[in-house]
């Protein structure tokens, strides 16, 4: 699919939605409105002018193929002399300017409503009956007077009539009677058919890249009543009744600019329906959505707001909405510097970056989302950590320029991992009361703060700006714990809800496919928030009393979810320790068939195993990239781990508590962060796995039709491509295989100042003594076993050496004796399990994979953050 299109009204719920769909169909789009977005999408061209204006609207359409027209008038009660100009005097602009260029299709957006409400027609309208509105209705009267002109000037005509249009994006005042605090219905038996807005985007989108022609409508085919639609959004319901919605229409109605307000309540108490057989037969199209579906996805997005007509007001102890801005790459003036060399490029990176900005570290990024990674959870990534950066907006009242620059230029893509932009992140520092530069790098980068450090006095301006923060973002911070509970239980219903992948039609797994992608962003949004709150109490608690008290903060192993893989698999370990034949079962049985073996022989064992998979697994190495295993897909890897924590006494770390009441207080504010972060990524975790079933699942069709060579392949698209597929996408995913391949082989650094090039780094020789930052105490010595993958072969007793760990390799810190990081801070999953186990750990070193060799004898301090080498023959 192909061509250019120009969407009038682009930017409102069923525009934007078309936008969105035209994109993943290949489609240039152009979108005419009266000013550019706020927040632009990429790639989509925007021409600012009012549709009333003849030569704005002859600019718009000059080069294109084909139009999907929106532009219309908002409000029912608009005059009738506004309305004839923006709705008839518009599309006249249109069609003149279609002639003038050679534009030969349209596709307008009508409305159900042209039928009239009427008593003596309860059944659902064809398209062959001729519309009748209220004659008061000038809305519907120039929807069906323009439907006429665009037949009537003979271009390719699709009229599409669509009922109301609901779904979590669309916010008109029809979709938010069912949002309102309570659902006022005129009668107990008014029907109303719904339609999803992407299943109207989606529709529009293909019309206008050709097909059949002619007028359609467009709704799913269950009628509701509406309090069968209030129970569905679990609001209450009051029911008016027939005659005193008619009363109370006809005192409205004899108001002035309200003299439509009868015939309104009248077309609610008998609102058209729509027989769907030319959109299915001739038009080949199936909603994705039923109208029950429809009106229930607006339920968990809707809940953080009070809505009453087309306003809705954010409640103040619920997180805002961030927006997800487009990624700048050049500086005032369009200046531009090359981040790294084109050998170290992937097609999908920043390629240029300001020269006013120009350090970067990925030592806060690289634990959560590892690289090179896939396309698709590369895009997915992108967009969970650009909406992350614009909720700052939300938090902290700050320079409208310093948020546009947080908001587009504080994330990058280098070698298809992704890096946070320090120089953003050291002027953001400067709005958020309590921080500086310094103890930010502290926190981003583990960054010893300079000696004789000291933050300065707040100053009078500070306290104010403290204020200002506490009155905008206080009562959010303290909505965190509502909101991660929210989110848990949202994760819980559509693990619940999850149908039968293999069995539902295409536009359901896709939908699916894109709520639950939502799902992750949003999820994300709550879990940032809580992983920002985890550092400010830690580093309040490690400037007034030192590193080491930051150090021995602790939740404890019960509290933790990142610690139930650990504790979970020392649990099993136990029982394997205490019988032998059990242990030897387990290490020769031969991995295809050891789990099935244990269900016969040891049931008793396999039962704890398969309700440890259950609960965790989830979880896995490298998680965030959704081509990854986790363990409910490699057991047996989570079993190996299970041997290998055969070990004596369980060295859970000593509680550490300070006689100070301001340290206790502090620690339980650390705490009770620590545990709302790690329960908030764990969610986020088991939304990542819906979506990696639905991937998986539109990866097998995709090969069943010969588009894709393997169902893994499917991870090389883009969050844009995965929808419909070009027709090249073997060739695509051959290349882009090719080069995530090469990319991986290549070192980046952790911390870089662009321009970047690899002899920058130089060459890294053996050392006797590595240094990092000390995030669990304690001294263990053991063998180096430097691994890339938890997979790779790892001995119980052995050092754990690796670039970095997730959640996910947390069970194989039972198998090892210390734990030693390239990257990594004190707030990181691993560094806090480590602590609550009492397992020696340094991280941030940055060189160790380099430095040290598999074999060496070393002794690691987590105390001191030092990695000594005792033995460097390598045995």
């Amino acid at each position: 699919m192909s061509g250019r299109i120009l969407v009038t009204g682009g930017t409102g719920a069923a525009g934007a939605a078309t936008v969105k769909w035209l994109k993943r169909m290949g489609a240039d789009v152009v979108v005419l409105a009266r000013r550019a977005p706020t927040v632009p999408v990429a790639g989509v061209e925007y021409v600012a002018a009012d549709i009333q204006d003849a030569e704005g609207v002859s600019r718009a359409v000059a080069g294109c193929d084909a139009i999907a027209h929106f532009a219309w008038t908002v409000s029912a009660m608009q005059s009738a002399e506004i309305a004839e100009g923006i709705d008839i005097g518009g599309t006249t602009n249109l069609l003149r300017a279609m002639a003038d260029h050679d534009c030969r299709r349209m596709v307008f957006a009508s409305s159900i409503t042209v039928y009239g409400g009427h008593a003596d027609h309860p059944q659902p309208f064809t398209e062959d009956e001729t519309p009748r509105p209220a004659a008061s209705f000038h809305y519907e009267n120039n929807k069906v007077r323009a439907e006429q002109m665009i037949l009537d000037s003979g271009v390719e005509a699709v009229n599409v009539r669509p009922t109301v249009i609901v779904g979590r994006s669309s916010w008109s005042a029809p979709a938010n009677i069912f949002r309102h605090p309570v659902v006022v219905t005129p009668g107990r038996d008014a029907r109303m058919q719904l339609v999803h807005v992407d299943d109207v985007g989606r529709f529009c989108a293909l019309a206008a890249l050709g097909g059949p022609t002619g007028t359609v409508n467009l709704n799913a085919d269950d009628a509701l009543t509406f309090t069968e639609m209030a129970r569905i959004v679990g609001r209450p319901v009051i029911n008016s009744g027939t005659r005193f919605a008619q009363l109370l229409a006809g005192l409205i109605g004899r108001a002035e600019n309200f003299s439509s307000v009868p015939d309104l309540i009248d077309l609610f108490l008998h609102y058209p329906l729509g027989d769907t057989r030319k959109l299915r037969e001739e038009f080949r199209f199936r909603c994705a959505y039923s109208s029950a579906d429809a009106v229930a996805d607006m339920t968990d997005w809707s809940s953080s707001t009070w809505t009453v007509g087309t306003r809705s007001v954010r409640k103040p102890l619920r997180l805002g909405v961030p927006a997800v801005h487009p990624r700048h790459t050049s500086g005032a003036g369009g200046s531009v510097t090359r981040i790294v060399p084109p050998e170290y490029t992937g097609e999908f990176d920043n390629v240029t970056g300001d020269p006013e900005l120009p350090e970067w570290s990925a030592a806060n990024l690289s634990e959560a989302f590892p690289g090179p990674m896939t396309p698709f959870s590369l895009g997915l990534a992108n967009r969970i950590l650009f909406s992350g950066a614009n909720m700052l907006d939300h938090l902290f009242p700050m320079d409208r320029d310093l948020i546009a620059t947080v908001s587009t230029k504080q994330v990058g893509t280098i070698g298809h991992r992704l890096y946070n932009n320090m120089t953003v992140m050291k002027r953001l520092a400067g709005a958020i009361p309590g921080q500086t530069p310094e103890s930010f790098e502290l926190q981003m980068n583990g960054t010893p703060l300079p000696e004789g450090y000291q933050a300065p006095p707040m100053s009078r301006a500070d306290l104010l700006a403290g204020v200002q923060a506490a009155v905008k973002g206080g009562p959010q911070i303290l909505g965190l714990g509502r909101e991660v509970a929210d989110m848990e239980r949202r994760a819980q219903r559509l693990v619940a809800d999850r149908p039968d992948l293999t069995a539902i039609s295409d536009e359901l797994l896709l939908s699916r496919l894109e709520l639950v992608s939502d799902t992750v962003v949003r999820a994300w949004d709550i879990n940032l928030m809580n992983t920002f709150m985890v550092s400010l109490p830690m580093n309040l608690i490690a400037r007034r009393y030192g590193e080491r008290s930051a150090m021995n903060v602790r939740a404890g192993t019960q509290n933790l979810r990142s610690a139930a893989l650990l504790r979970g698999v020392r649990e099993l370990a136990d029982l394997v320790a205490r019988d032998d034949g059990l242990r030897r079962l387990i290490a020769d049985s031969p991995r295809e068939v050891v789990l099935d073996k244990l269900r016969s022989d040891a049931p008793g064992f396999a039962t704890k195993f398969d309700r440890l998979v259950a609960d965790c697994g989830h979880r896995g190495p490298g998680e965030t990239e959704l081509s990854n295993e986790v363990y409910a897909d490699a057991p047996e890897l989570l079993l190996r781990s299970v041997l290998g924590s055969i070990r004596g006494a369980e060295t859970l770390a000593e509680e550490v508590t300070s006689g100070s009441p301001m340290s206790r207080a502090l620690t339980r504010v650390a705490v009770s962060a620590m545990e709302r972060r790690e329960n908030g990524r764990d969610v986020c975790m088991k939304v990542t796995y819906e979506l990696r079933l639905v991937l998986r699942e539109w990866g097998r069709r995709l090969v069943n039709r010969d588009i894709l060579d393997s169902a893994d392949d499917v991870h090389y698209l883009t969050l844009d491509e995965i929808y419909y597929p070009p027709a090249s996408s073997k060739e695509t995913v051959a290349r882009r295989r090719e080069e995530r391949e090469r990319l991986a082989k290549l070192d980046y650094p952790v911390h870089f100042t662009q321009p970047w090039a690899p002899d920058d780094a130089g060459l890294v020789d053996d050392a006797e003594m590595v240094t990092g930052q000390a995030v669990s105490p304690g001294t263990a010595r053991g063998i180096v076993r430097i691994l890339a993958h938890p997979d790779d072969d790892f001995e119980p007793g052995e050092v754990l050496v690796t670039n970095v760990t997730d959640t996910g390799w947390t069970p194989f810190f039972g198998c090892a004796a210390a734990i030693v990081t390239n990257v990594g801070g004190a707030m990181s999953h691993a560094a806090i399990v480590a602590r609550e186990f009492g397992i020696p750990a340094v991280v941030n070193t940055m060189t160790a994979t380099r430095q040290l060799r598999d074999g060496q004898l070393v002794e690691v301090d987590g105390t001191a953050g030092t990695v000594r080498v005792i033995n460097a023959k390598v045995s």
